[in-house]
């Protein structure tokens, strides 16, 4: 009873920034080294791209900030957060190029 579903973004904005990352083409492979990381190495690898690659940081945590945020301290009265987050990508799942990849959240 502690999870919630609601759309964040529109159906043309999920459109468009699949269009920007597949034109940017910068995916990682989906592989356990990763130099875009501190350390460089991945846990759970996915075939991702940062929001820092396609210029979406900054962007992307204003939209945590002002649409996520809110929603959470309402849901969850009690457990503040700043609203902030260190990593962003998207992620492409393929069965096909990572059938092995296991559960994670």
């Amino acid at each position: 009873n502690d999870v919630y579903w609601y759309p964040v973004v529109t159906e043309k904005f999920a459109k468009e920034m699949i269009e920007e990352v597949e034109h940017d083409g910068g995916w990682s492979g989906g592989k356990h080294e990763d130099k875009r990381i501190s350390g460089g190495y991945e846990n759970v690898p996915t075939d991702d791209i940062h929001m820092t690659q396609i210029e979406f940081q900054q962007q992307y945590l204003a939209l945590i900030k002002n649409y996520i945020l809110p929603v959470q301290l309402r849901a969850y009265p009690g457990h503040y957060a700043e609203g902030k987050a260190l990593l962003n990508f998207v992620v492409k799942y393929q069965p096909d190029r990572q059938p092995l990849l296991r559960p994670h959240h």
